[in-house]
């Protein structure tokens, strides 16, 4: 059987699995609107770069994606409590960025508090996420599998955990690293534009969104997906790095 075929045999039956207990729900890709209340802390985030999504951990302090930011942008702008990426809610200038040294992870420092927004909690350095746990993933990113339109307000999806193992020996070139959650999710998952997010397991912040791949872009190598289509959804796992973050926090926060 091609590698291909085996895939998709492997995928559908994993997919299948997974979703029997889950309720179906659209995608960030293809999407249904969010609440804030379906992702706790989340903000966006705008830099050199472009558009990435964060997620409030103290009310002076962002989480995001490292590679959201150039070697040495320090000031993006954060804007949270509102469903809308860059209008309303409450806008507040970064002045200070941390890049993880080797994670995808960066925390920003506000120039002043963004009060009255919620914040996620840390998960502790023992959390797990098991495969065939359901993620929730929260976003601006494109909302099409042509990759041309985005969303006017914040989107969510839901999507099961895989074994990251599936990810890493598919994904040619991809570097195989413990501290990764990877979903797996039929015709849902993150885009460009989601980089940064919250992903989060029964409301708690696991992950961070570190981007995706379908398996029509594997297949021919072209930067769009089928309108029916299967998609990785990778982030980093918070847990592993939370003693870095209190760190941070403790010795910086002025």
């Amino acid at each position: 059987m091609r590698k291909g075929k085996l895939f998709g045999v492997i995928v559908a039956a994993f997919i299948a699995s997974a979703t029997l207990s889950a309720t179906p729900v659209q995608a960030i890709w293809g999407g249904r609107q969010a609440e804030l209340q379906d992702a706790p802390g989340i903000v966006s985030v705008h830099t050199i770069k472009g558009g990435c999504a964060g997620v409030l951990v103290w009310p002076s302090w962002a989480l995001t994606a490292k590679h959201c930011f150039n070697a040495y942008e320090d000031k993006p702008n954060v804007r949270g409590g509102t469903l809308s990426e860059n209008r309303k809610g409450k806008s507040v200038d970064g002045d200070r960025v941390y890049r993880h040294s080797d994670a995808d992870l960066a925390l920003v420092h506000l120039e002043s508090p963004l009060e009255g927004i919620a914040t996620a909690e840390l998960p502790t350095s023992q959390s797990q996420v098991e495969a065939g746990t359901i993620i929730t993933a929260a976003g601006w990113g494109y909302i099409d599998s042509a990759r041309s339109k985005f969303p006017q307000v914040l989107q969510a999806t839901t999507f099961p955990a895989c074994d990251p193992g599936l990810y890493f020996d598919t994904v040619q070139g991809s570097t195989r690293h413990p501290n990764l959650i990877v979903g797996l999710g039929e015709n849902t998952g993150v885009m460009r534009g989601d980089s940064g997010g919250p992903m989060y397991v029964n409301g708690k912040l696991v992950a961070i969104t570190k981007g995706g791949k379908s398996w029509s872009e594997l297949e021919t190598g072209n930067k769009t997906d089928r309108e029916s289509d299967t998609r990785f959804s990778v982030g980093v796992r918070v847990a592993p790095y939370a003693e870095w973050i209190l760190d941070v926090v403790a010795n910086h926060n002025d």
